[in-house]
C-alpha cells in the first residue's frame, strides 16, 4: 500500500522529495543540479546571444509564424504594445527583451517550452541571422563573437532535448571555419588589429603595481596588493582567487601549497589534488606573496576566526 510506504517513511525522517519518482519528470532539486552543467556566467551570455535571434526572428514577418510558437509571439505583440507607449523602451525594447530572457531561461525538455521551432530551423536561416551581425562600422565581428552564437544555439537544443541534425552541424561547422578566415583576411586588408580579447599585464606594470600598493598606507590596498600577487603568481582566475579557502592553503617545506577546487578546464574538480607552489621574494618584498599574505591576515584577523574560512569573504 502507498500510504503505508508514504507514513513509514515520515517516520524515519526520510526526505520523500529524494526518494519518491517524480512522475512528470526530475524533481526540481534535480533539475537544478543539472542546470550546473555550464557556469551561471556562461548561461548568461548565452541567453544575452539567444535574445538577440529571438528578437531577429520576431522582427522578420515572413518567419516568425513560422518558426516561432504562437504563444511566444502572440505574447511578444503585447509586449512590444508596451514598449510602443514609452520612447525609450521602444528603443531598447525592454519588455521584449525582458520576456525573452524569461522565455530562455525557463525551457525545459520535459516541459517542451522552446519559444523557437527548432525542427523546422534550417541552416540557411541561422547562417544569414549571424552573417548580418556586425560592428557599427560594418565591420565583421570577432571571431569569439561568432562562436558564441554557435554555443548559444546548440544551449537551446541541449537544454529543450532537440537533437540539430547531422547535416546542420556539418554545414555549421563549415560555415564557422570559413566565416572566421574572413574576419582575418578583413582585418588583414584593412590593416586592423589581428589580436583579440584584452592584452597581458606587462611584468614592469605588475612590478610598478606592486610597489604602489605595498607602500599604501590605505588598508584596502592590503587587500588589493595579495590580490594581485596572487592572482599573478598562481596564474589563476580572479574566481579562482575570491573562492579560496584557508582549508585549501597550506606551508610546506619552503613554499606555499595551494589547491584549487576547479578550474575553467577542470570543472569537475578531478585535478585538485595537484598543489600550486608559490616562494617567497626576499630580495623585493613588494612582489613577495608570503609578505602580502601576513600583511592581509594582520590587518584582517577576523578572517581567520571566520566559520567560513574565506580568504576574501
Amino acid at each position: 500500500n502507498y500510504s503505508v510506504i508514504v507514513l513509514y517513511f515520515i517516520i524515519m525522517n526520510i526526505n520523500l522529495r529524494a526518494i519518491v519518482a517524480v512522475e512528470d519528470g526530475p524533481s526540481d532539486y534535480v533539475r537544478n543540479i543539472m542546470r550546473q552543467r555550464i557556469a551561471p556566467k556562461t548561461r548568461s551570455n548565452y541567453i544575452g546571444n539567444n535574445v538577440i535571434f529571438l528578437l531577429w526572428l520576431y522582427d522578420q514577418e515572413n518567419l516568425k509564424e513560422e518558426l516561432l510558437y504562437d504563444w511566444f509571439y502572440e505574447t511578444m505583440h503585447e509586449c512590444k504594445k508596451v514598449d510602443d507607449e514609452n520612447e525609450r523602451m521602444e528603443k531598447s525594447r525592454i519588455k521584449q527583451r525582458h520576456y525573452c530572457k524569461s522565455a530562455l531561461d525557463k525551457i525545459r525538455k520535459e516541459a517542451n517550452n522552446c519559444p523557437i521551432i527548432l525542427s523546422k530551423l534550417p541552416f540557411s536561416i541561422f547562417s544569414h541571422y549571424v552573417s548580418e551581425r556586425r560592428n557599427s562600422d560594418e565591420s565583421l565581428i570577432s571571431k569569439a563573437s561568432y562562436s558564441g552564437f554557435r554555443s548559444a544555439l546548440m544551449d537551446i537544443y541541449h537544454s529543450s532535448g532537440n537533437d540539430m541534425g547531422e547535416d546542420f552541424k556539418k554545414d555549421l561547422s563549415t560555415f564557422m571555419c570559413s566565416i572566421k578566415r574572413e574576419v582575418v583576411r578583413e582585418r588583414v586588408e584593412k590593416g586592423m588589429v589581428l589580436d583579440e580579447g584584452k592584452n597581458p599585464m606587462s611584468f614592469q606594470v605588475y612590478k610598478c603595481l606592486c610597489k604602489s600598493l605595498h607602500k599604501s598606507e590605505d588598508i584596502e590596498n592590503v587587500f588589493c596588493h595579495l590580490f594581485l600577487v596572487l592572482e599573478w603568481n598562481l596564474m589563476a582566475r580572479s574566481d579562482n582567487c575570491l573562492q579560496m579557502s584557508l582549508t585549501h592553503i597550506q606551508w610546506r617545506n619552503n613554499s606555499l601549497i595551494f589547491f584549487f577546487g576547479k578550474s575553467k578546464r577542470n570543472q569537475e574538480g578531478d585535478a585538485n589534488h595537484h598543489p600550486w607552489h608559490v616562494y617567497s621574494n626576499p630580495f623585493e618584498p613588494a612582489l613577495c606573496p608570503v609578505l602580502a599574505l601576513g600583511k592581509y591576515l594582520l590587518a584582517f584577523p577576523h578572517i581567520i576566526l571566520d566559520k567560513k574560512n574565506s580568504l576574501f569573504p
